[in-house]
């Protein structure tokens, strides 16, 4: 099977390992057979939803590389990011008036032309993805730049680590895309095994402290939060001079403490339930529900937005795969959820654009589904999987390696291939409440895959910006005179070491009986000359 179509994977561990020799026969009744994601067919689309005058955009153009987005970010605060940027839509701004914070909202497994209540006249543009990717996926690439450096690390580098820099998603991937790793830097993600949020930073700040909850805790807020009660969404505006009539549809959500279902009535008045037992449905109003608190804390702390520094935030609502998964993707939850975000994402950069005054440079990332990890044969697939479900929640991971000891994949995969499968499996572990974490043997990882946030978050001791890089493990940061300093110090030893190479090499040439007049002149005649 394995040798017939290599989009056929064998999930039998949590190692990637790329079989250089032939395929081998292997025991289908201990193997788990997944299909690869389809090529993503509906593009990205970046639309910038708010910007200061300060900055200004080309709305002829259509597309953006997605590796140029970050980048353009980071010119657009007034930075110089680390590598060129090609694409033609940023026009020269203000130089002395530059954005206070940049807010990148995505979401991701939508249908692309939902505009979440965002105006028509908003510029919009096509994420060209066709451009070989860093990290073998594409949406990484979008939010953390192809450099190792994301732009909200660069940000803090810049600004001596002032900047305050949040990322929030369940997915802990793109929640470390977002992490600034240094100075006042916050990233929140979820524990695929306890359903918690985590909070991860350097210093020993506990702003975000709150939103790391039990699932118990968070579903008591659940009783007494206002999700999007009689959320308005405009259908159509019609003027009749000197009136103006616009219909709208109302949702409403609440939710049920005594059968702990969260309840959307849509606007034909249809109830949708959202069991609250079910992982992928508590996901998705937990990722909502931290969001939307982590805006109430910032409100409650604008001492920290109010300096010379830009700040920097990314929030990613990607629990919309889990409810395609669990439910379908034409499924009553999916449309509802989806209606939910009509309300939230206007909700949240609004909130940020009132709290700069509208000096926030704000962008909308939606991205489409990319398909998703399938079984091959579904009566089969069952067997296997009930064969590898008690494995998936063992606490040691030496244990599930030696029960489930590897993947095989043909030999002639690419690089992104097997970095794309890499990151696919990481989500499917993380869907089923695993621990464990795909290993991508004989790749080069770069410092953000490698680094564990959630060994930093979990750990008992105090995370002080110390003993926080200590246990991640990277190298020192440097500040923005490191280069300067170095290179100042560096060409002052070399042309130090050079004129005493050439002062010691003529003194050593030098006759004084003959060169210099000193020796050739009596004292009484220096005195009477």
């Amino acid at each position: 099977m394995a040798c017939q179509n290599w989009r056929k994977l064998l999930l039998i561990a949590v190692i990637i390992q790329a079989i250089s020799g032939p395929c081998v026969a292997l025991d289908l009744q201990n193997v788990l057979v997944v299909e690869t994601p389809k090529k993503n067919e509906e593009p990205s689309k970046l639309t910038i939803v708010h910007k200061p005058d300060s900055v200004s955009m080309v709305k002829e153009i259509q597309s953006i590389p997605a590796h140029d987005i970050s980048p353009v970010i980071t010119l657009a605060l007034g930075l110089t990011p680390t590598q060129g940027v090609h694409w033609k839509g940023l026009r020269v701004g203000n130089i002395f008036k530059r954005p206070s914070a940049n807010v990148l909202i995505a979401v991701t497994d939508v249908p692309i032309d939902n505009k979440f209540g965002i105006d028509h006249s908003y510029t919009s543009y096509r994420v060209d993805e066709s451009a070989k990717t860093v990290t073998g996926n594409a949406f990484l690439d979008m939010v953390h730049g192809p450099n190792k450096e994301n732009v909200a690390t660069y940000v803090s580098n810049v600004f001596e680590k002032k900047p305050l820099t949040v990322s929030i998603s369940a997915s802990y991937e793109v929640a470390q895309a977002g992490f600034g790793n240094q100075g006042k830097s916050f990233s929140v993600f979820l524990d695929g095994l306890d359903e918690k949020f985590h909070v991860a930073s350097p210093s020993d700040d506990h702003l975000f402290d709150s939103l790391s909850a039990s699932k118990e805790a968070t579903l008591k807020e659940f009783e007494k939060f206002n999700f999007g009660k009689g959320m308005r969404e405009l259908l159509y505006e019609l003027a009749l001079h000197p009136l103006v009539i616009k219909m709208y549809l109302i949702t409403d959500v609440h939710f049920n403490v005594e059968k702990k279902l969260m309840i959307v009535t849509l606007p034909d008045d249809k109830k949708i339930p959202f069991d609250m037992n079910k992982r992928s449905d508590y996901i998705f109003f937990a990722e909502i529900f931290t969001m939307l608190k982590s805006l109430e804390i910032i409100k409650a702390n604008k001492d920290l937005i109010h300096d010379d520094a830009p700040d920097v935030y990314t929030y990613s609502i990607s629990s919309i795969k889990a409810l395609d998964m669990e439910h379908g993707k034409d499924s009553n939850q999916v449309h509802a959820a989806i209606r939910v975000l009509h309300h939230v994402v206007p909700k949240i950069y609004k909130s940020f654009n009132e709290m700069y005054d509208g000096e926030a440079l704000i962008e909308l990332l939606s991205r489409g589904s990319s398909g998703r990890l399938v079984f091959e044969r579904p009566e089969q697939a069952k067997k296997m999987y009930e064969h590898v479900k008690p494995h998936l929640h063992v606490q040691h991971e030496q244990d599930f390696r030696h029960r489930l000891p590897f993947i095989h994949l043909k030999k002639n995969l690419g690089t992104n291939m097997v970095n794309g499968i890499c990151h696919s499996l990481n989500g499917l572990l993380n869907l089923f409440g695993s621990k464990a974490k795909i290993d991508c043997h004989g790749q080069s990882s770069d410092a953000r895959v490698g680094r564990s946030l959630m060994a930093a978050a979990t750990t008992n001791s105090p995370l002080t910006e110390k003993n926080f890089l200590k246990r991640l493990n990277i190298s020192p940061v440097y500040t923005s005179d490191y280069p300067v300093i170095f290179n100042i110090i560096l060409w002052l030893m070399i042309i130090l070491a050079i004129g005493l190479y050439v002062t010691a090499a003529v003194m050593w040439d030098m006759d004084p009986g003959r060169d210099s007049i000193i020796y050739r002149m009596t004292s009484q005649r220096i005195k009477t000359d």
